[in-house]
């Protein structure tokens, strides 16, 4: 039900039937995909006492990946009782009134055939991705600013019920706002991550060259034993390194850019130190004097034979 209502929440509401939606029944007469005629939904989300909603028309918009949904009824009434005083009931008539459905399952598992993941994004991509991210922050961050004004100038007024549950709407969209600035800060950060993944990858095939050749020059040993072992090893380090540094930075604990480029930024320090060692003839590792060695511990005073050497 969730994946048909991430792609079209109007084909979950079928006619002449109740729908549950968390604290939310919700019940109509007619459904041709684009507007709910003769709504009626019963709100059980702000007191034991449901609220009970008519309205002409409505339809229902998607929010928040499919997290949230907005139902919008047009020219309504809304029924309600006191909480605290059961004996009093209200009655309130409407043009628009919007209801917020949120929390339905944010980690569900959506599909979508154009859908593409940050690691999959071109880098086009990933940059209008990133423009629109930070010009959507932008806006609920400015929304809960609103919000956090709205909500200082209700508690002004008298104590009453009109107010508390105008505080309760408030605050509930607040909540929705706050969830989404979240939800694109995580989304954000990943997208910073490849971003900078992208080149950091590219960059480390030079790397890995510079790496490579003052190696083998330096590694005096026949076959590729141990040119593979050692490539292993290198190979090794980066990779736990870098995957380790996408970790941190899709937490929030390290920047993007130091995630990714750190590992690359020591493996040329080491390439540099590599070069210039091989350029001094120095070798790295001397197999055969090893060995040589190891076969005449008695004999630690007496140097190895020339073709052992060189």
């Amino acid at each position: 039900m969730l994946k048909v209502a991430y792609y079209k929440p109007m084909t979950v509401i079928k006619e002449n039937e109740f729908v549950n939606f968390m604290d939310y029944t919700v019940f109509t007469k007619a459904n041709n995909d684009t507007l709910l005629s003769d709504v009626l939904i019963y709100d059980r989300s702000q007191s034991r006492f449901p609220r009970t909603v008519f309205a002409k028309t409505g339809n229902v918009v998607q929010m928040d990946n499919g997290n949230s949904l907005q139902i919008i009824l047009n020219n309504g009434e809304m029924h309600e009782r006191n909480e605290r005083e059961p004996g009093k009931y209200q009655k309130t008539t409407f043009d628009q009134y919007i209801i917020n459905v949120r929390n339905l399952g944010a980690g569900a598992d959506y599909f979508e055939t154009g859908y593409r993941s940050d690691r999959e994004m071109t880098f086009p991509q990933i940059v209008e991705s990133r423009k629109a991210i930070i010009n959507e922050l932008a806006t609920k961050r400015k929304e809960v600013s609103s919000l956090d004004q709205r909500i200082s100038f209700n508690n002004l007024k008298p104590a009453g019920y009109t107010r508390e549950v105008e505080l309760r709407r408030l605050r509930s969209m607040k909540q929705i706002a706050s969830d989404r600035i979240t939800e694109l800060s995580e989304t954000l950060g990943s997208l910073e991550v490849e971003y900078h993944k992208k080149f950091a990858l590219s960059f480390a095939i030079i790397i890995f060259i510079l790496i490579g050749v003052p190696l083998g020059l330096m590694t005096r040993t026949s076959g590729i034993g141990m040119a593979f072992s050692f490539s292993s090893v290198i190979f090794l380090v980066y990779y736990v390194a870098l995957n380790g540094g996408e970790q941190l930075a899709d937490k929030g604990l390290m920047p993007a850019f130091a995630a990714m480029w750190l590992s690359n930024i020591i493996f040329f320090v080491l390439a540099i130190f590599l070069i210039t060692a091989s350029v001094k003839e120095k070798r790295l590792l001397d197999i055969p004097t090893l060995l040589w060695k190891v076969k005449h511990l008695r004999s630690r005073k007496t140097p190895p034979p020339d073709e052992i050497v060189h």
